[in-house]
């Protein structure tokens, strides 16, 4: 497990407020050959009416955002077959879940996006 301050790199990703708050990156191999990626933050949660919202595009809550980076990381994670979704409870923060499919260079599909 890594645990520290990441700044502005996560804050949008993660809803982190202010910079006093902390996130915390986990990752581990599932028995389905999948790795799963947990990105979890002590912010004050996210609304059950946005949690599916802040996916799509331009959507933001941000005075200066532009709602394009949770839209961005859910389209990428999803071109190579994986899955992102949030779990969230206002007051105790939030926890981005990614499932991306264990994959090596050899395979015939890694490949073909080398090329």
């Amino acid at each position: 497990m890594w645990r520290g301050d990441v700044g502005g790199s996560f804050e949008q990703f993660a809803f982190v407020e202010d910079r006093a708050g902390t996130v915390i990156v986990r990752a581990r191999a599932q028995r389905d050959n999948t790795v799963e990626i947990a990105v979890v933050d002590n912010g004050p949660g996210i609304p059950p009416d946005q949690r599916e919202r802040i996916f799509e595009a331009y959507f933001t809550t941000k005075p200066k955002g532009t709602g394009l980076g949770l839209a961005s990381a859910r389209h990428n994670v999803e071109v190579y077959g994986g899955s992102i979704h949030v779990e969230s409870e206002l007051g105790k923060g939030a926890r981005f879940i990614l499932v991306l499919p264990c994959r090596t260079a050899t395979d015939p599909a890694v490949q073909d996006k080398m090329q």
